[in-house]
């Protein structure tokens, strides 16, 4: 009968093994274009705002989207206002 260090060792270097048949062999270069990657800093922008107490707590229809916390400045240069707001 193998001792436990055996079987341990044994074990081990099957996981080992088994992990480098499943990891990737070539990681394939990716990149998304300028117009895609302005979008993106808008919608994360939108994003940061939409947490911003300032925007959340007595806000009305027809109040400009600020960030006090500087997190959005495409956002407030685009003079975005408040349409609609909801409390959960």
């Amino acid at each position: 009968m193998p001792s436990n260090f055996a079987v341990q060792r044994t074990l081990a270097f099957s996981l080992f093994f088994l992990g480098c048949l499943a990891s990737p062999v070539s990681i394939a270069e990716r990149a998304i274009s300028g117009g895609d990657y302005a979008n993106l800093q808008l919608f994360e922008q939108f994003a940061a705002a939409a947490y911003c107490e300032i925007n959340n707590n007595g806000q009305t229809a027809g109040d400009k989207i600020t960030c006090p916390a500087g997190n959005c400045p495409l956002v407030e240069s685009s003079d975005v206002v408040a349409v609609y707001e909801f409390q959960k």
